[in-house]
């Protein structure tokens, strides 16, 4: 009787992905079919109705387009050091040294709220300088600096070029959307027809430019004549008296900005790109329903086992046949092998052949001269690879020939 168990592959069925299931569960493909269906519906029905997303703010200093400020930004770059501040108004007092530091608020999507305009406030007392634009259309209070800025008073007639009290002449355009108002002890920088357009505030020990209207800093505007001079000068004066850009740092203040639609989601839903993003997007449903579903009859799976020990073999195989040191190859597996067989000592090798191999003396002597010329090439600087291959089949059919 043999000493190993019989080949009972030819009558066990077939290994195969997953676990037999009752017959109502195997038709739970059709879950997953109809949700990622479904889906796919949906986003077709995009292409007739969208939900409406605002589009996103162009009126910062990271856009080029008309109303942004990323031309004026680059001006002063050139002459002060100049970031771009995330931190949270209302904790500016701890995120931002206000010694030397220049914040400007330009066209935010809201006014600051209470707590915003109190922290704000303390900043510029402790020293902090401030320009500050409200967005077009809205009164804003100002907070505790006691004045106001309100679109329903303003010059009566806004082809009037602007009146100055700045060491600067020029050929400028004001586009006016109000005008600042209730400023005690404020000096007015920028008037037009007598309505005051830009006021310079003192607090503390810092100071505060109110403009009436973002439009002066816009890069629309700073390509119109002189206007961006204008603009610099205005942002030099409210550096303080005797400051240049060199002795301040410049902050353009973003964090009302970032809770805004975010830029991305405002591009690729936006009507020009729309359509391709729609299209991007059912690609993705018919690929997770592709996934979700299984085509044709289950993969048959061979023996786990075995199949590791196959591909292990030949794995290692191949990177030894890849291998540059061959003679190094040959040398491991000529130790590995004479341990294996308990030959390491070349006196009793003889002795210990012929008792394996039945005393046959024509292969006692075919194993020495084997092992003798792989001990030889072992020592060659350099081996090809067909040699070394050629001695370690040697070697292997005559391990087959001892475990017999």
């Amino acid at each position: 009787m043999s000493r190993f168990p019989a080949d009972r592959s030819a009558t066990a069925p077939p290994l195969t992905r997953g676990i037999r299931k009752p017959a109502w569960k195997q038709q739970s493909w059709l879950i997953p079919s109809l949700i990622w269906g479904s889906l796919a519906a949906v986003v077709l029905g995009m292409h007739f109705y969208f939900p409406p997303i605002p589009a996103p703010r162009t009126a910062t200093s990271y856009s080029a387009s008309a109303d942004g400020f990323k031309a004026l930004y680059e001006i002063l770059e050139e002459d002060a050091f100049v970031y771009r501040n995330d931190a949270p108004l209302d904790r500016l007092m701890e995120l931002v040294d206000p010694d030397g530091t220049l914040l400007l608020i330009l066209n935010p999507p809201r006014i600051p709220n209470e707590a915003e305009w109190n922290s704000l406030y303390s900043w510029v007392n402790m020293g902090g300088r401030l320009v500050y634009a409200p967005p077009p259309g809205e009164v804003d209070s100002l907070g505790p600096f006691e004045g106001e800025i309100t679109p329903e008073q303003g010059p009566a007639d806004d082809r009037i070029p602007p009146q100055l009290n700045l060491p600067l002449g020029g050929r400028f355009l004001w586009w006016p959307e109000g005008e600042v108002t209730s400023t005690p002890g404020g000096k007015v920088l920028v008037s037009q027809d007598g309505s005051p357009q830009a006021v310079l505030v003192n607090a503390g020990r810092g100071s505060a430019l109110f403009v009436a209207s973002p439009w002066i800093f816009s890069n629309q505007l700073l390509t119109y004549g002189d206007n961006s001079a204008l603009a610099y000068e205005l942002i030099r004066e409210a550096a303080g008296p005797g400051q240049s850009l060199d002795d301040v740092v410049i902050a353009f203040d973003e964090s009302l900005n970032t809770r805004a639609t975010p830029q991305m989601m405002g591009v690729l839903f936006q009507p020009p790109l729309r359509s391709i993003s729609v299209q991007i997007l059912l690609l993705f449903m018919l690929y997770g329903w592709w996934n979700s579903c299984r085509f044709g009859p289950a993969v048959v799976l061979e023996e786990t086992s075995q199949r590791e020990i196959v591909e292990h073999t030949s794995a290692l195989g191949r990177i030894l046949w890849r291998s540059a040191d061959c003679q190094f190859v040959l040398f491991q597996y000529l130790r590995y092998w004479l341990t294996e067989y308990r030959l390491q000592e070349a006196s009793g090798r003889k002795r210990r052949l012929s008792s394996r191999l039945q005393n046959d003396a024509q292969k006692v002597d075919q194993a020495l001269e084997a092992i003798h010329q792989a001990e030889m090439a072992a020592m060659t600087p350099r081996l090809g690879h067909r040699e070394a291959a050629r001695h370690i089949r040697a070697l292997s059919l005559i391990g087959q020939s001892l475990q017999r």
